[in-house]
């Protein structure tokens, strides 16, 4: 799945789409966007569920692997998993059938490539403890997070433009406008996610015989982490610094000629 999704998004999809025209996929994007918060949420559900049955996610006695639950509600979570990431090539896959190369960015695809290899590989032979806490947290944020697209297919669909308007947002979309807002601040929750797997890593290392974790996921977790958080960050700080640098000295440009301009943050 993993070939055929990079041989789509980086060869036959821009190859493909050179002389077509992008593809309107609004209503289906919208689809998409509510089916993921509701599986997210089902997900979330679903893990929050196996910590019960693992018991807490602090105690290094209980070291069982994804092979020693085979036919439990354990090992049919972890299915669940893999099968949710896998559904997650479609944001690229969109991507490129609406021509939207400046949203493939590397992180992007290697963030969809990267991750449902890695839980693959963790699912089905790290002790599950040492998975459960960080998929928790992913849930959540993937609530969060298709919830905001999905809200953004809305504002998308009155025709963005940075252009002014007499016309008087409804109340809902006035809503929809301020939750959109916080788009920064689902980057952050993302980095702070890393944040937490490094330091949960780093609390299992420094436990007796390292919480029963073989050093080999300790260290992939580790890399992982540090890795997902430099990429985030860098992104973070390219988008959101660059863009308040840009919108400062557009401000003082305008008001240095006497004219007022309406700034608006996508």
């Amino acid at each position: 799945c993993t070939l055929v999704y990079l041989g789509f998004v980086c060869l036959i999809g821009p190859w493909m789409m050179h002389n077509r025209k992008p593809y309107e996929l609004k209503n289906i994007i919208r689809l998409y966007n509510l089916a993921m918060v509701i599986v997210s949420a089902i997900l979330l559900k679903r893990v929050y569920g196996a910590v019960e049955s693992l018991g807490t996610l602090v105690d290094c006695n209980k070291t069982f692997t994804m092979a020693d639950q085979s036919g439990t509600k354990v090992y049919q979570m972890a299915n669940f998993i893999l099968m949710v990431r896998i559904s997650e090539y479609f944001d690229t896959i969109f991507f490129t059938l609406r021509k939207k190369p400046n949203q493939v960015t590397f992180l992007h695809v290697f963030h969809h490539t990267f991750v449902p290899l890695y839980a693959y590989w963790i699912l089905r032979t790290a002790p599950l403890r040492f998975n459960v806490y960080i998929i928790l947290i992913n849930s959540f944020i993937h609530v969060l997070m298709y919830s905001y697209y999905f809200l953004a297919t809305f504002q998308q669909a009155r025709g963005e433009s940075l252009q002014p308007t007499n016309e008087k947002p409804s109340g809902l979309m006035m809503i929809v406008n301020k939750l959109l807002m916080f788009k920064k601040y689902m980057t952050q929750l993302q980095i702070m996610q890393f944040v937490s797997l490094g330091l949960y890593t780093i609390w299992a290392a420094s436990q007796p015989n390292m919480c029963n974790v073989p050093k080999t996921y300790i260290v992939a977790n580790f890399l992982l982490a540090f890795g997902f958080l430099s990429l985030f960050l860098h992104f973070y700080l390219n988008v959101y610094k660059s863009a308040g640098k840009t919108t400062t000295t557009t401000l003082r440009t305008t008001a240095a000629s006497g004219t007022r301009v309406k700034d608006r943050s996508d």
